[in-house]
């Protein structure tokens, strides 16, 4: 008899490994089950192994996997690895579901952002033309020879003072 890990029985088999780990320990438990043979160590090798803190591999038949838990179903495509203990099938289309799923949606952010970038150069170019347009207003408020009003021939400032308010009283009386 060729014995195997359970993982390799795993692997020729098509069963998970949490299957074949229960059938081990259901065949172990009990020194005297009719397939002990077929589980490798045995019951006063586990034993002695136990006791000197030597920990061990369970090693199983490929027929008795066979027998007890039949022919795996055909794997479809995308389930060619190994599962891990415990990992049902469904947890497998779950997880492509949710990749699927972030994949589309980070597709739709680019998109978005490609826009974005787009919008973001338009509006620099409007800035760039407005801010041609202001300097060429800009211009065409300039005094003569290209000084601004308020500026005497030397480049001063010069303070245009606005007429006093007349108050009212003047107003109604005419003075000054």
């Amino acid at each position: 008899m060729t014995f195997l890990t359970i993982r390799e029985a795993a692997e020729k088999t098509g069963h998970s490994t949490h299957k074949i780990r229960r059938l081990v320990k259901a065949i172990a438990e009990k020194s005297k089950h009719a397939d002990r043979s077929h589980v490798e160590p045995s019951s006063a090798d586990v034993e002695r192994l136990t006791t000197e803190g030597v920990q061990f591999t369970w090693r199983i038949t490929e027929e008795i996997v066979r027998r007890e838990l039949g022919d795996a179903p055909a794997a479809s495509s995308g389930e060619n690895f190994e599962r891990g203990a415990g990992e049902p099938s469904g947890t497998l289309s779950l997880l492509e579901r949710a990749i699927a799923a972030h994949e589309r949606s980070a597709s739709q952010l680019v998109e978005q952002l490609k826009v974005k970038d787009e919008q973001i150069a338009a509006l620099n170019e409007r800035l760039r033309e407005s801010n041609l347009l202001m300097g060429s207003l800009q211009k065409q408020l300039a005094g003569p020879a290209g000084k601004w009003a308020g500026e005497s021939e030397v480049g001063e400032a010069v303070t245009v003072t606005p007429p006093k308010a007349r108050t009212w009283l003047k107003k109604l009386f005419s003075w000054g």
